[in-house]
């Protein structure tokens, strides 16, 4: 077996020891990071990493719920389906398409009140109307809101959604 040193001198590379990064006296490691994201700790998480946590994907069509509720939302495929996801739930996020930035918030889940049993990426953009089907779009996560949960009626949702909408805009502002 060779160990790291033989494959840096074989493969002509180098190796650079560095010493660990401390917060609040708190080494940060990856498995901290990964932890505080399936966690849904976002905000310790975006700490850890030094930038805010993202996902980039493509905005897919999905079965047009949202829209019937009054919160219109683009269904995103990721492009890494190796990337980690945050816990399930409800997200403050930030949008960026077409070298523009936008609020919003962002389920990801699998929407109980409706039965459906298919986990979903899904963001609601706060002040925007475009078709982007296809088009791809990277969203940063800054604050986790609630945990997913089912109603016991689509008119408790849109209330629901209402009170995120406006606790994702505190959060963002």
């Amino acid at each position: 077996l060779l160990n790291l040193k033989e494959y840096a001198e074989l493969y002509e590379f180098n190796i650079h020891k560095i010493n660990p990064l401390n917060i609040n006296n708190i080494s940060i490691s990856s498995s901290k990071i990964r932890n505080a994201i399936q966690l849904g700790d976002i905000s310790l998480a975006n700490d850890y990493l030094g930038y805010m946590f993202h996902i980039s994907g493509i905005v897919s069509k999905g079965k047009g719920l949202g829209r019937t509720l009054g919160f219109p939302t683009a269904n995103i495929k990721i492009h890494n389906q190796n990337k980690i996801l945050p816990k399930q739930g409800v997200y403050a996020v930030s949008i960026f398409y077409n070298n523009h930035k936008y609020n919003g918030m962002l389920n990801i889940g699998t929407n109980p009140t409706f039965d459906n049993k298919t986990l979903s990426i899904e963001v609601n953009i706060f002040e925007f109307n475009q078709n982007i089907y296809g088009e791809s779009i990277t969203i940063e996560f800054v604050s986790r809101i609630r945990s997913e949960k089912k109603f016991k009626s689509v008119d408790d949702l849109k209330y629901q959604l209402s009170i995120d909408k406006i606790a994702s805009l505190n959060i963002l502002n």
